[in-house]
């Protein structure tokens, strides 16, 4: 599907600056976007229900969390660096470097976050003193 001669000179190089967005990068997004989950007949039966469970898991930890500036630079009335948007790439692509402080917004979430953590993975840990 990814190796398709009209779209692309030379597809079967690896070439991943081929993604980035140029004059025609609104449609090239729609399609990365849409070649993650195929195309027509083969298109992934559990697209609707992995994208519906990541706007709730989002949603969900931004209702629940303060994402702070790593440090005391808020504290302090510091400005707050901007980091550089350069990704590392692979299976989950992240960015390179992005410190922060992440905490409970409030008790009744603290609370809820430490009954929930050992229920859904026994592997996680749940500091007192980091929630």
């Amino acid at each position: 599907m990814l190796h398709d001669h009209e779209r692309f000179e030379d597809p079967d190089i690896f070439k991943p600056a081929r993604y980035t967005p140029d004059e025609e990068g609104a449609e090239l997004t729609r399609f990365v976007y849409a070649a993650a989950f195929g195309f027509g007949r083969r298109t992934c039966p559990g697209r609707n229900f992995a994208t519906a469970s990541m706007w709730i898991i989002i949603a969900t930890v931004l209702a629940a969390f303060d994402i702070l500036p790593d440090g005391d630079k808020i504290d302090s009335g510091e400005g707050v660096d901007v980091p550089s948007l350069q990704y590392e790439t692979g299976a989950l692509p992240r960015l390179s470097s992005f410190k922060c402080r992440v905490q409970p917004r409030d008790t009744m979430s603290n609370d809820l976050l430490k009954k929930m953590v050992p229920r859904s993975s026994p592997n996680l840990r749940c500091n007192s003193h980091d929630m």
